[in-house]
């Protein structure tokens, strides 16, 4: 689990969204070419479970699986039709725990598009000259970044990799300021106005101990969002951040608990260079 140590929530999700947008405009541009009597055009997973140690999404209040639970709710809710299948390859030999994890994220709609596979049965189902050869097809990928499966080369997390906090303070010579901290109830919206002179940059970093909902606006218009709404943990890093060189105005940092249960504990330091 030494990945989650490597980005920070906001990081993650904002890469999830672009990759997500690449593939909606492959399809989009592909069903332009095609006849329309073709019908929509969708993607095929192959998700290979074979270096995946099933025991790290048991727990579903883990730092781990909440950022699944949130990666899977940004493709459920903005991207629900892209995918027609997920086949599942090297499952584990517990497949009932495998689909007990997956119900803890997957809407049942995608939980029927879930298709269990051997390593080599992917042909079947496939055309063989789309099946990378590693799953008994004919595909051989040959562009970079990847290795001959297409997927993005594999490597382990080095200390090297860990993501290192606070260095936006650092690099431009200020010291992180003192932290406050706010007890933010279940639908509560914390809000945060700052006069920002011209030019000047707003730097912030916080914990929370829940998801928090974070978004920043300008001149009290919350269509005018300067920094994007998205749902957030910190539970293994501190999420924070810079908009650079502003535009001279107020600006409004929210924190949300969209919980209907319980309170949420924020730390948080925020100022202005």
């Amino acid at each position: 689990l030494q990945f989650i140590k490597t980005f920070k929530t906001s990081d993650y999700l904002i890469h999830c969204f672009g990759y997500s947008e690449l593939l909606l405009q492959l399809i989009l541009e592909r069903e332009r070419k095609q006849s329309k009597d073709r019908g929509p055009v969708q993607f095929i997973v192959i998700f290979d479970l074979a270096t995946v140690n099933i025991t790290d999404y048991v727990n579903p209040m883990s730092g781990y699986m909440k950022l699944w639970q949130l990666r899977s709710d940004l493709w459920q809710d903005w991207y629900p039709e892209v995918v027609q299948v997920i086949y599942l390859v090297n499952p584990p030999r517990l497949v009932s725990l495998l689909w007990k994890i997956a119900r803890l994220f997957l809407t049942e709609q995608n939980l029927r598009k879930m298709v269990i596979v051997g390593d080599k049965e992917m042909p079947k189902h496939v055309n063989k000259n789309y099946v990378p050869k590693e799953y008994g097809g004919e595909y051989v990928n040959k562009d970079l970044p990847g290795d001959e499966s297409g997927v993005s080369i594999r490597r382990k997390n080095t200390s090297a990799d860990l993501y290192q906090a606070y260095q936006h303070y650092e690099l431009r010579g200020v010291q992180r300021p003192k932290p406050a901290k706010k007890d933010i109830s279940p639908g509560e919206f914390f809000t945060i106005p700052i006069i920002v002179p011209e030019g000047k940059s707003l730097l912030w970093d916080f914990t929370t101990s829940g998801e928090i909902e974070f978004f920043i606006y300008r001149d009290k218009d919350e269509r005018h969002l300067v920094y994007p709404r998205l749902r957030l943990v910190t539970a293994k890093l501190a999420e924070e951040g810079v908009l650079p060189n502003l535009p001279g105005g107020e600006y409004s940092l929210v924190f949300a608990n969209r919980g209907t249960y319980f309170t949420t504990k924020l730390e948080y330091a925020i100022t202005l260079v």
